[in-house]
């Protein structure tokens, strides 16, 4: 994702088949399912899952992720899905049921969900083969939107993830601001402190209600569904609460592993800033537009110098992205050219140049980083831009 995410310049969301089979089934089938966990099942030549709670995604149990290997046992060898067109026997559709059937009480021992949505190229052929599925308990039903889940949800379910990720970015931010740190900058020490002043009764785990009071305690406007959603995110074990090592793993997870974060909106810029705001951080800004060749080129470094000089905070915008976005670098930073680079210590700007020259940049982060912080001292691993006093610099590509 964070490859896909570096290489487009744009937010990616990655899922599973059956994670986007499930949210087209959960929100565009006719026949609504009863409340509670519903499991989405590709069937095909291979299996797998999605766990929705209350047709929210939620992480798959590592007791369920281990039943994957039951579909693919040697005694189903002669059990594949047939082939309509072949004119299967209802032998053959029996061999099936049986190897589906065993797969599914498998999971319905250790997950005890309220239902089974059966998708992928299984789901084409559920006439020929559910009735001979006689021994599970829990209700199963076929995929509605049959092999159009996916797409319709794909949609939906990156929609909900963005909107959940920015929840994320939101709370995590007001709990930096609270400790005086970039949240980048939290440690476990720290990050444990903070659970225990969520978990009002000490009980070591934090219920939703709690989760919920601490998000209001920093200021943070979150609707009931967003914080159910961000509750369920948090909950990696599917338990019903959330313990001091998933809050944790939730927080290192949540900052990524790419040292650039892309902003696209005024909020996320202007939240950046106040996460910065009496923390002493260095924040990098670089503007570009989806046309500038040489902002695409100079993207890949900008990714190593983000992890070189990683006391700093990297961020990136495309100023023909939306409305936010053109405001902010037409009006506000008044960019001229692409692309632009900012650097801003605490909340207030300290430099600025254009051109996508890694020895420019190189030399003006080396100028800004201070003792003490990564990178500061480093030996230089680019030559100073030529310039010829005549034709002055190359022109970078203007901003429109």
């Amino acid at each position: 994702e964070n490859y896909l995410k570096n290489a487009v310049g744009r937010d990616v969301v990655v899922m599973s088949g059956p994670e986007a089979t499930g949210y087209g089934e959960m929100n565009f089938r006719a026949e609504k399912l009863a409340t509670g966990t519903t499991i989405c099942v590709c069937l095909g030549k291979t299996a797998g899952i999605a766990l929705f709670d209350n047709g929210i995604l939620a992480h798959n149990p590592a007791d369920v992720e281990r039943q994957l290997a039951t579909f693919n046992y040697p005694r189903w060898a002669n059990a594949e899905l047939p082939r309509e067109e072949n004119t299967p026997t209802e032998e053959q559709w029996k061999r099936w049921a049986a190897r589906v059937e065993h797969y599914l009480m498998r999971i319905e021992a250790v997950a005890k969900p309220d239902n089974f949505i059966i998708a992928g190229r299984g789901s084409a052929t559920f006439k020929y083969w559910s009735k001979y599925i006689t021994n599970l308990k829990t209700p199963f039903y076929n995929a509605e939107q049959g092999m159009n889940a996916a797409v319709l949800g794909a949609g939906k379910g990156a929609s909900e993830i963005l909107t959940l990720r920015r929840d994320t970015a939101r709370v995590r931010a007001a709990i930096g601001h609270a400790k005086g740190l970039s949240p980048q900058k939290l440690d476990e020490e720290q990050l444990s402190a903070v659970f225990d002043e969520l978990d009002e009764d000490n009980s070591g785990r934090l219920s939703l209600e709690e989760l919920a009071v601490g998000i209001n305690r920093l200021n943070v406007k979150l609707t009931e569904e967003e914080i159910k959603e961000l509750f369920i995110e948090m909950d990696y074990e599917d338990t019903g609460d959330i313990n001091k090592r998933e809050f944790i793993a939730w927080w290192k997870d949540s900052i990524g592993s790419s040292g650039v974060e892309i902003i696209h909106t005024m909020n996320e810029y202007e939240q950046v800033l106040d996460d910065a705001e009496g923390t002493d951080q260095l924040t990098v800004l670089m503007v570009g537009v989806t046309y500038c060749k040489p902002c695409k080129a100079f993207s890949k470094k900008y990714q190593d110098f983000a992890e070189r000089f990683n006391g700093a905070r990297f961020i990136k915008v495309f100023g023909n992205e939306n409305k936010d976005m053109t405001v902010l670098c037409r009006d506000e930073l008044k960019v001229k050219s692409t692309p632009t680079f900012y650097f801003f210590r605490n909340k207030e700007q300290v430099h600025m140049h254009t051109g996508a020259n890694a020895g420019k940049f190189e030399k003006f982060i080396l100028e800004n980083v201070k003792e003490g912080e990564p990178g500061y001292g480093s030996e230089r691993q680019f030559e100073d831009p030529v310039e010829d006093p005549k034709k002055g610099e190359k022109k970078a590509s203007p901003a429109r």
